[in-house]
């Protein structure tokens, strides 16, 4: 009987490290906590946090 849906440990950590990214972590932050040995992926995960922030601002500038 396996985990609905099946999760990974691959897919908690990436997920984990774009919710510290989102919540403002450092990468050097976030990778002393993932365990991650460098900020490549972390950089790589930043990219989605970065493009979610920039569209916010877009919306909000449009919206005034």
């Amino acid at each position: 009987m396996g985990l609905k849906p099946p999760l990974t440990f691959h897919g908690l950590r990436k997920n984990a490290t774009g919710a510290l990214l989102e919540a403002g972590c450092t990468p050097e932050e976030v990778k002393s906590i993932t365990g991650h040995r460098t900020t490549q992926m972390i950089d790589k995960y930043a990219i989605g946090v970065r493009q979610k922030r920039m569209a916010e601002r877009v919306k909000n500038i449009w919206g005034k």
